[in-house]
């Protein structure tokens, strides 16, 4: 059986590797550390953006980048049409901290990128949440992957 990968017309190309970064909005303690290859950051709050841009420090994210030219793919998670408090969708205050911790570091090739699940509309969801007055303030393009064709390769 081959292995496949799908190369979007966007340009991005999907490849599983996993940075794990969770965010716990319920109580105000604080666990941050170092990290390593097989730990999970963990921060409480719920200031959101600040508490994002302080993980990616604590996880050295920039340094894992191999180039400031690397064009970079966020992609939040946009369920279904639903406001951002009620936990079906990734807060857009979360990505703002990730364009933010990105940009301050000279990474400017940043593209935000989802595809609602079946039965909703990418364009209804990200519009409820945000994401195009997101677009709008960072510079940084929002791409409807439900709009998006693509093509397979073998490898």
């Amino acid at each position: 059986m081959n292995n496949q990968y799908f190369r979007y017309k966007s340009g991005l190309c999907f490849y599983c590797r996993i940075i794990f970064i969770l965010l716990y909005c319920d109580s105000n303690r604080k666990a941050v550390k170092e990290m390593e290859n097989t730990e999970i950051l963990a921060i409480y709050g719920k200031d959101y953006k600040d508490m994002t841009k302080k993980l990616l420090e604590e996880a050295c994210l920039a340094s894992r980048i191999p180039d400031k030219e690397c064009r970079i793919g966020i992609k939040p998670n946009l369920v279904s049409p639903s406001d951002p408090s009620r936990g079906a969708t990734t807060h857009p205050e979360i990505v703002a901290g990730i364009i933010e911790y990105l940009q301050e570091r000279g990474f400017h090739d940043l593209v935000m990128l989802e595809g609602s699940w079946v039965g909703d509309k990418t364009e209804e969801t990200a519009r409820l949440c945000g994401y195009y007055d997101l677009s709008e303030k960072y510079g940084v393009d929002f791409l409807d992957m439900q709009k998006d064709s693509y093509e397979t390769y073998d490898c």
